[in-house]
């Protein structure tokens, strides 16, 4: 492993495949290797690349320069790429007349292990829709750049440098590894597949991945948690109260303002504010950050906790209380809503509900999992005693209980005829 040193990674294939495949890993306390170069991203080195005039020209020459630093450099370069810049090898020669022999052999120990991936050509541009069309469209001659001619070990004699072959996995591992233990550069030709083959693998990885956070991100499956079954959630509150009156004052009446999607509960507070001067005493005026907003918890589902701490990425959120739920739509957060008012804090009856944009479709929600018994986790068959009745009313902002179409708003679809049925306006 190379671990405090330094990783040049080419243009084309090298640095494509370095995004996909490279990842990071997080430095503890204890690991001998956190004093050495390691990069704000968790990387145990330093990962460095050149854009070139042309893409891949001058990328030995550069690498070269990363690595005069006496630490272990890597340069993985393929075969077209090395071949733009190969004159830049004599830059790890002792030949250099300018140099003293005392700078001169220093300059020769500057411990660059160049890779050449060689597969054959440009294996990038095989990527192109161009390839299919093949030797009907010169693409072998015109885009492929065959190597086949070029013998990376004579260049390396040229310039007497350490040259290895490898073929195989172990055959690399092993090259790989007396190369940074020689502190030396050398040049390891690592023969791979060819580049149809190339392109094959990775669609193939592509393809398995695509498959995978696919199944992991679909609906859930029966036996996974359901926000709205089997979790309840403790959404914050906040009461609007007027200073003139005092606390033990009877308050028979209950409003309660959702507000909208990406909101918190403070989007009331000016509403709020006004309404306690507006309306009599008995009312009591409460807003809720609905799930997923302002103070609630976050609404992970299991395989979506797995995911983020899989990427480290609940790092970015240590203090928050994650909850774990499965399907997410709109009756879940209605039930949840009802859930907290209920159970967190003792919420018995609501009188009337005002819903902006979001708010105003879990108001329609609440409205019908209640009215027509829906298991709400605490079903209470007595009229009088549930959430929400036929008494409860309704204020919707910005509220639409379905699709609307973009040209002609007077024209609704069958699904929006169904919803408005299902919400009971």
């Amino acid at each position: 492993k190379l671990r405090g040193g330094s990783l040049f990674l080419s243009n084309s294939m090298p640095v494509r495949d370095g995004e996909f495949f490279l990842y990071p890993r997080q430095v503890t306390e204890n690991d001998q290797t956190a004093h050495m170069q390691t990069s704000l991203s968790g990387f145990p080195l330093s990962v460095n690349v050149n854009r070139g005039a042309s893409g891949i020209d001058g990328i030995i020459s550069t690498a070269i320069g990363c690595g005069d630093t006496f630490t272990p450099t890597t340069l993985v370069c393929g075969d077209v790429s090395a071949l733009h810049d190969l004159n830049g090898l004599y830059g790890l020669t002792s030949d250099l007349p300018s140099l003293s022999n005392a700078q001169s052999k220093l300059h020769s120990r500057v411990p660059l292990t160049t890779i050449i991936v060689n597969n054959g050509g440009g294996a990038i541009f095989s990527f192109l829709p161009i390839a299919k069309h093949g030797q009907d469209v010169g693409f072998e001659e015109f885009w492929g750049t065959p190597t086949k001619s070029i013998s990376f070990r004579k260049w390396a004699d040229a310039f007497g440098l350490p040259y290895r072959y490898a073929n195989s996995f172990e055959s690399f591992r092993e090259a790989y590894r007396s190369s940074l233990l020689s502190g030396r550069p050398e040049i390891i030709e690592a023969r791979v597949i060819d580049r149809s083959k190339n392109v094959d693998i990775h669609q193939r990885i592509t393809s398995t991945a695509i498959q995978f956070v696919t199944k992991l991100v679909s609906e859930t499956s029966s036996d996974e948690c359901d926000l709205s079954l089997n979790t309840r959630i403790n959404l914050p509150i906040k009461r609007y109260t007027n200073e003139n009156i005092s606390k033990g004052s009877n308050r028979s009446k209950t409003l309660l303002l959702i507000h909208g999607w990406m909101g918190d509960k403070s989007e009331w507070d000016l509403v709020g504010a006004e309404l306690v001067k507006d309306l009599p005493h008995e009312w009591d005026i409460i807003s809720i950050d609905l799930p997923g907003h302002g103070e609630a918890p976050y609404i992970l589902s299991p395989i979506q906790q797995m995911m983020r701490t899989a990427l480290s990425l609940n790092s970015f959120h240590e203090n928050a209380d994650f909850c774990s739920s499965g399907k997410f739509s709109i009756d879940a957060m209605a039930k949840a809503v009802c859930n907290s008012l209920q159970n967190d804090h003792g919420i018995k009856s609501l009188d009337a509900i005002a819903g902006y944009s979001l708010g105003g479709r879990i108001a329609l929600a609440m409205n019908r999992l209640c009215l027509t018994n829906t298991d709400m986790n605490a079903p209470q068959q007595d009229n009088d005693n549930k959430l929400i009745t036929k008494q409860t009313r309704l204020i919707l902002l910005g509220a639409n209980p379905g699709k609307l179409p973009f040209d002609d708003h007077t024209v609704k679809t069958e699904s929006d005829n169904q919803r408005v049925r299902k919400d009971r306006l």
